[in-house]
């Protein structure tokens, strides 16, 4: 029995029209920030009461140091509120915020390339 069995037909009266996706819109360089760092681990987000988030960027291993370490530079160097701490498992975590939903998404292209 195939899985296409039942097929939705279109209304009296429309038209199908052809679709078709801009390349431009859909070019995978345009979504990537410019700046990325080393990719973290383990990302978490969190809600806090008030409508916006926490955020923590861990890195583990041998190079987990140096990694977080680019990244809390760069914060640094542009005078944004963080936190870096060693965890009990030996990994590395940066943590900022509360953030709102626009400086989260700026956040995680910090990261997430």
């Amino acid at each position: 029995m195939s899985l296409f069995k039942y097929r939705v037909g279109i209304p009296a009266g429309l038209k199908r029209e052809a679709v078709s996706a801009d390349p431009e819109s859909v070019a995978t360089n345009a979504i990537h920030p410019v700046k990325a760092g080393p990719v973290p681990d383990r990302l978490t987000i969190w809600p806090v009461d008030d409508g916006r988030y926490g955020l923590d960027a861990t890195f583990q291993g041998a190079s987990g140091y140096e990694r977080a370490e680019h990244h809390r530079a760069e914060l640094s160097r542009q005078d944004i509120p963080h936190s870096f701490r060693q965890e009990l498992d030996g990994g590395w975590t940066l943590r900022f915020g509360p953030l709102t939903v626009v400086d989260v998404s700026a956040a995680l292209s910090a990261f997430v390339y």
